[in-house]
Formats: structure tokens, sequence, C-alpha cells
């Protein structure tokens, strides 16, 4: 290797070591502006960078990755901590104080409606001035008063500039006498309410923009905050007679159980996460947690999963959902039962989760239906970024399966842009699903490949993988569980044996092909198998089979045995398969007593194993037998004589 390599793979290492140290995007920002290639060397500076941009991307992904695992346990947190306190000053301060937390702001307040109907500011967290507390919420003319109104979120980057809102001069001057710009408002509804019975303040000193992210957040904690409300104030109402003690005792096992019903439902969606699920899997999940029919819309009006019979949407819901999207207005009921929940992404309208009953959807299944909608979310993000990613390399994968092939160093190098060594043993692995899961193969196909870092690409409902693997059974039988799990099917797996050269993977897609026609006109479905793996089959399905490592592996005990010891093993057994498994035929054939054959036929058994005269066995062990014979009759170049017939290896 050249110096200019070895300086380009020294400072990709040196990105790689950071990114598995886990450090930080200014870490590896400062590694790559120290990095000083050689003048002129412009391939190289091109190389390091595109290095340092995908070490970047990839740092970027996880704090992601860690930010939303970190959010959702916050919410569980916040979940169990609201159902330890039972009085309503103690909820409205945790709420309060996680409200800043989760959003980094200054100041936090929560108004709340009294008996008089008045919605006052009944707490604040933060450094805010004694008249704050109390202050009333006008009816109309301000951002609460919209939330309150169309109970949906509301934010400004700086609330003292924005002309959309109508400003109230007391509000306006609490506002700037606690130096407020930013605001955040959500509504707190009720469980069984029907309009909201407050709001949830985040505010900061400074101007900023709230994402879509923490709007998502906080309204998820709106939703716990004004369960744990309710909760207190029935508490309150109860007073401190025994009926109502064991009514409240009763009623906060329940608030524990839903808790806990809504930390397994998040633990059963990170758990499909992790396993690589797709968004029809959530939707299964979802619908079999619930009980409901799920119907889960990615893009425009277009249903993409449905799970379960429900009635059909009709224009004027379809323009509901459509304007709850683009304004991002939260979940609601719409016509015929129908239970809708948008994500809240970056994008204006990227999707809906809906959910029916014809029983309707309860407070408690609400809540648990929150962890399906973000992994809903989740995917579909996922989905948008990867799929362009994904065409690329499928089209590697087809243009290398391609005849003519195109050049090698131009397949190399757009190997190396994606990141597959192609330089490294790889294998041909093509999986047939069965059933009806070919059409949802695609999907689970590309998450695996892009997890092992190999290729995929799909010709005739089968599904073709080059997997970074030095064994081709094992590559098959990953191939074949991985799937399995995931589209809950049985899936078989053809494979081929190891590739290092670009050039040889048509004729590797081949022999894998072949296994696989093998398995199915066999009946195996749901197996897998490389050309090493069936036996003497593979001599015919494999294009370059070592026929010595066959009889080897097959014999190579006995064989062993006569070297070593000077016997005539390989006789006897031949001369048994020969004689129908005779002993004492054998015997008359080689001229040996008979009982001189049994303890040979003891000893090959010992040497063989005890099913060496099975079906399968006996006859790879004659193929053996016959091929060790044919291999020891051809001619030896050693041996050789130009002036006279070839010298034969006698046994």
């Amino acid at each position: 290797m050249s110096n200019d390599s070895s300086g380009v793979g020294a400072d990709i290492l040196a990105i790689l070591e950071l990114l598995a140290s886990d450090a930080s995007q200014e870490q590896i920002s400062l590694r790559l502006s120290a990095t000083s290639p050689a003048s002129g060397d412009d391939e190289r500076s091109e190389e390091v960078y595109r290095a340092g941009q995908l070490g970047l991307r990839i740092c970027t992904q996880l704090d992601q990755a860690r930010r939303r695992e970190g959010a959702l346990h916050f919410l569980i947190d916040t979940a169990v901590e609201l159902t330890t306190h039972c009085d309503l000053d103690s909820i409205l301060h945790a709420i309060i104080r996680r409200t800043r937390l989760i959003v980094g702001a200054d100041v936090a307040f929560v108004c709340l409606r009294g008996d008089d109907g008045a919605i006052r500011i009944r707490a604040a967290d933060g450094h805010v001035t004694a008249a704050t507390i109390g202050l009333p919420l006008p009816d109309t003319g301000t951002i609460g008063a919209a939330v309150l109104r169309n109970n949906a979120p509301f934010w400004t980057a700086d609330y003292l500039a924005d002309r959309r809102i109508t400003h109230d001069e007391r509000i306006d001057e609490s506002a700037r006498a606690e130096g407020l710009h930013a605001v955040l408002t959500v509504p707190l509804n009720r469980p069984h309410g029907a309009r909201p019975d407050g709001v949830l303040y985040a505010a900061d000193r400074k101007v900023r923009n709230f994402t879509a992210d923490e709007v998502g957040l906080v309204r998820s904690l709106a939703l716990l905050a004004g369960a744990a409300i309710e909760k207190a104030r029935r508490i309150d109402r109860a007073g401190t007679s025994i009926a109502a003690l064991e009514a409240a005792t009763a009623r906060r096992e329940a608030e524990l159980a839903r808790g806990r019903e809504l930390i397994e439902s998040r633990e059963r969606v990170v758990r499909l996460l992790l396993r690589g699920c797709d968004m029809e899997a959530l939707g299964r999940e979802a619908s079999r947690d619930l009980g409901t029919t799920v119907r889960i819309r990615t893009s425009g009006t277009s249903v993409a999963i449905a799970v379960g019979d429900a009635p059909a949407l009709g224009e004027k819901n379809i323009e509901l959902i459509s304007s709850r999207a683009s304004s991002v207005a939260g979940a609601g009921w719409l016509d015929n039962g129908l239970y809708a929940v948008p994500f809240l992404t970056d994008c204006a309208d990227a999707g809906h989760f809906l959910a029916y009953s014809d029983r309707g959807i309860t407070d408690d299944e609400e809540q648990r239906l929150l962890p399906y909608v973000e992994g809903a979310a989740l995917l579909h993000r996922q989905a948008h970024e990867t799929v362009i990613d994904s065409e690329i390399r499928d089209e590697l994968l087809d243009d290398m399966l391609a005849i003519p092939q195109r050049p090698r160093e131009q397949i190399l190098r757009r190997a190396r842009r994606l990141g597959v060594d192609l330089g490294r043993s790889h294998v041909v692995a093509i999986a047939h699903p069965e059933g009806d899961a070919r059409g949802r193969a695609g999907s689970c196909a590309t998450s695996y490949a892009r997890r092992v870092n190999g290729l995929k690409t799909v010709r005739d409902e089968r599904t073709i993988f080059l997997v970074p693997a030095t064994d081709g059974g094992d590559a098959a039988r990953t191939v074949g569980r991985e799937l399995s799990l995931m589209l809950d099917c049985q899936v078989t797996v053809g494979a081929s044996d190891p590739v290092t050269e670009p050039q040889l993977v048509p004729a590797k897609f081949q022999e894998a092909l072949r296994c696989l026609e093998a398995l199915r006109a066999l009946g195996a479905i749901g197996r897998t198998a490389s050309p090493r793996e069936l036996g003497f089959a593979g001599c015919l399905l494999s294009d370059n089979y070592d026929a010595e490592e066959f009889i080897n592996s097959v014999i190579g005990p006995v064989l062993e045995h006569d070297r070593e010891r000077s016997t005539d093993l390989i006789d006897t057994l031949e001369a048994y398969f020969d004689s129908g498994g005779s002993p004492t035929r054998a015997a008359s054939q080689l001229f040996l007593h008979p009982n001189t054959v049994a303890r040979r036929i003891d000893r090959i058994g010992e040497l063989l194993g005890p099913t060496w005269q099975d079906g399968c066995s006996a006859l790879e062990i004659q193929l053996a037998v016959r091929l060790f014979r044919i291999k020891n009759a051809l001619p030896d170049s050693r041996t050789t004589s130009t002036d006279g017939p070839p010298a034969v290896c006698a046994n």
C-alpha cells in the first residue's frame, strides 16, 4: 500500500476509533480539521472528507436515537412519579418541573379552571414574581384562550413581537416583567372531559423555536398530567371518610395498573423496533394489544397499512385528517368511530395513525396508543431517510449480477462509497418466503442487509443477498432465521460457497439458485443449505466442488486407519456394499474368513459412526468409495512416461 493510501486509512481509522469511543461531533470535527493531506492529493482529501462527513452523520443519528430513548424513559418516569402523588399541588409542581426539564425552558406555568369557571395561573416553576401566581387568563384574545378553544398546541419564538397574536395588556405586562420571549402552550385534557381543563406553558427568556419533537413530548406530558390532575381533584372531593379512602385506593391501584400497561406498551414497541419490525408488524401488534382496527396513513390520503375491518373513511373524514395533519392539531375523534393521531415530525403531513372500534376507544387505550404512534412516526422517518440509499445499494447488486458485468474497478469504487468491502469473503444467498409474506419481504430484507453491511435486490419474488460470510451454510441459516422472525413465516434459503472476487458473483448466484431450487424440489420448505451441506448433491450443484474434500469428509477416518496401520478396511467396505451388505458374501469375495470380515465391519462402524449404514449415509459412503477408486485409477503425471503406458496407482 502506498504512503498516501496508508495515510487515508490512518485518518479513516482515527475517525472510526472516535465513533467507537462515543466521541462527540465536535471531537470528530476537530479530528477532521487536524488532518493534513498531501499537497495536491485531491482524491485523498475527498475520501477523508467523506469519511468525516459519514462519521458526523452517524454521530448525529446516534445522538438522535439517544435523545428519543431518553425522551421515552422521561415520559415513563413522569407517569410513575405522578402516580406517587395524591395532592394537587404536588402533582402540579412535578408537572411544571418536568416540563422545564424536557424542553430546557426558563419558566413553566400551569393554568387551571377554578370552581368559579375562571382559569388562573395555579403553579409556576422558575424565577417568577409573586404577582404571577393567581393571574387570571382572559376568555378571549390570548394564546391560552386559543389553545383552550382549538384543543391544540401553540408556540411562538417571540411572544411580544408576534403579530399573529391578539395581545392582552395584563398578560403582556406580566410577560415583560418576567422577560419572556419564546412561549409554548399545550392544552390539559381531562380524561373524560369534552374540553381542556387548563393550559400548560413553557417559556424562555430568549428568542427560540420549539421543534416538533419538543411539542410532541410536551403534548404527551400534558396527557399524563391531565389524568393525574383529575385523579388529585377526585381525591380532594372524596374527603377523609373511609369509603372515600377505599375508593381513592382502588383508583390509585387502577392508575398504577394503567401506568404499568403504558410502560409495557412502550417496552413492547421498543422491542419490536430493536428487532427491525416494519410498519405492518407494528400495526398488527397495536391491533392485538388494543383490540381495535388499525390504519396507518403515511402520506397524502392513502392508507398504507390496514389491519382489521373498519368503515370507509369518506371524503369528509379525509379532509379532516388532512387539515389536522397540516396544522399539527393533535389527536381527535372523526366520524364513524375513527380516532386519529398525527405523526409529529418535521414534515407538514407525514401521516396519521387511525384506530377504530365499534365500542369506542377508551382513555386507557388512547394512552397505550401513543407509543405505537411514536414508533410508526420513527419508522416513517427512517424509511424516508433510507429509501434513496437502499435504491443505490440494490442497483449495485443488480449491476454485479448483470451479464456482461460493469467494469471491476467501477464496481469496487461504488462499493467503497457505500462502505462495502468486496475484498472480504462474501456469500450469495437467495431467500424465498412462503405464503403471502413475499410482498413484505422487501423492507425486512433491506433492514437486514443494512444491519450486516451487505447488499440485496429482488428478482421474481426472490430476495437475493450478498452478505459478508466465510461459510455458505452459516450464511444461509442466518438469513433464514432473521427473515423468518421478521416475516413470521417459513423462508427457504439457498446459498453459494464464499467468493472474494466481484466478477464471480453471477456464477455464485447461479450456484445459490440451484441450491434453492433443489431444496424446493425436495420439499424442504423452510430449510437452508449450501452446496457443501447437500453432500453428494453438492457435486452436481457447485461450480467448483472439491471431490477430494468430499471423500475425506465421508470416509476419511477409514482411509486414515488404512494408511496408519496398513489395513484394508476400504477394500472390505467396498466388498460389503457390492455384496448387498452380506458379511458372508463379502468374505467369499475377499477370500477371508467371515469372522475376520465381521470384525472389520465393526471397526468401520466405530470409525464412521452408528448411522453409517442408513439410507443417505450409505449412499454418500458408496459414492465416496467410487470417487476414491476413480481418483486413484486416473493417470498420475508424476509417473507417466512418454515411452510406455501410463502408470496406474494400485490399491
